[in-house]
């Protein structure tokens, strides 16, 4: 008997699926036309990778056209496997070893690539300004910048966890280091951190997600995805990006204020001149802290950045004018 495998997609990044680490912790669906052969609720998926690599003619990847989509499909069940990537979406973990690890769905970096240049695509087919949010993954990064060299309108963000945590956080955080996207690998951080210096990345946010403290101390399954980002975020931008030289304070200043004002196309925000908002953060980029949860101007707690020592500390918010914050430390 032989086995077909047939990846829903045509980039680059699929032939990874076939490694075993991927096909033991990757929801797969397995279809012939519209019928569902298997589904990952009932099929042993270690099963279907040993019976791949018995088989005679080894697993192929390919990129078919619909009429190949066809034949395929003709060859019936008893030899085809078709492995479609929507079930890829689903998870809050990164890699396969970690989702072993915590017997947990996965969310490769593939989905996120797929999505990114999928919208990529789109942007570049109909001329739409896309905007990508939470860009946690190298190859996200090196899709966005092809894209945009090719004049695609595409603008994107990262938020400070992914150019400073790994996935390994989940190991020792638990819920606390549960997001989504999930974090990722130290090559992913390096990827992160170089589309920001180059300009691929346009803005820093925070994806800022209070939960309360019961929420967080559920069992890593049940617990809700996300993390508070607000009052860590500049200073962990000035740690980890202008104190280590890898980009210059305008520049920086610049990805957290100008350019996410531009992007949403906020005329009076993001910018220190006559007729614009009265919206100014004042901080001294050279003051040495610990981040404690406890000091927390937010009701939540829900960080991983918890006991990290950081340089740099907002000493005053300021909105419309008024005064809404001031640092007493």
């Amino acid at each position: 008997m032989s086995f077909k495998v047939i990846v829903d997609s045509c980039c680059d990044l699929t032939p990874s699926l076939l490694r075993e680490e991927d096909f033991l912790s990757v929801p797969l669906t397995i279809r012939v036309g519209d019928h569902v052969v298997v589904d990952d609720a009932s099929f042993d998926q270690a099963d279907l990778l040993w019976r791949m690599k018995e088989c005679e003619t080894a697993p192929q990847t390919s990129c078919p056209a619909p009429a190949q989509y066809l034949d395929a499909f003709a060859c019936g069940a008893d030899d085809l496997y078709v492995i479609t990537l929507s079930a890829l979406l689903s998870g809050s973990h990164n890699s396969a070893q970690q989702a072993r690890q915590l017997w947990l769905e996965g969310r490769p970096a593939i989905a996120e690539e797929l999505e990114v240049m999928r919208a990529a695509m789109l942007a570049e087919e109909t001329g739409a300004h896309v905007h990508i949010c939470h860009v946690s993954t190298a190859k996200s990064v090196d899709i966005i910048r092809r894209m945009k060299k090719r004049g695609v309108a595409l603008t994107c963000e990262t938020c400070p966890q992914y150019f400073t945590l790994t996935e390994d956080e989940i190991l020792t955080r638990g819920a606390l280091a549960r997001i989504n996207p999930p974090l990722r690998t130290a090559k992913d951080i390096k990827g992160i951190i170089a589309g920001l210096k180059d300009g691929t990345i346009d803005a820093i946010a925070t994806d800022h997600a209070p939960h309360s403290a019961e929420e967080k101390a559920r069992p890593l399954a049940k617990a809700p995805s996300g993390m508070i980002g607000l009052e860590t975020s500049l200073a962990i931008a000035l740690t980890e990006l202008y104190h280590t030289g890898r980009m210059k304070l305008p520049d920086l200043i610049r990805r957290m204020t100008y350019n996410p004002a531009s992007i949403l196309r906020l005329g009076t925000k993001g910018r220190l001149s006559l007729g614009s908002d009265a919206d100014i953060t004042i901080f001294d980029p050279e003051e040495e802290w610990t981040i404690d949860p406890e000091q927390f101007a937010s009701k939540a707690r829900n960080t991983p950045f918890a006991d990290r020592k950081v340089k740099g500390r907002v000493k005053y918010t300021i909105v419309s004018g008024n005064v809404i914050y001031q640092d007493n430390m």
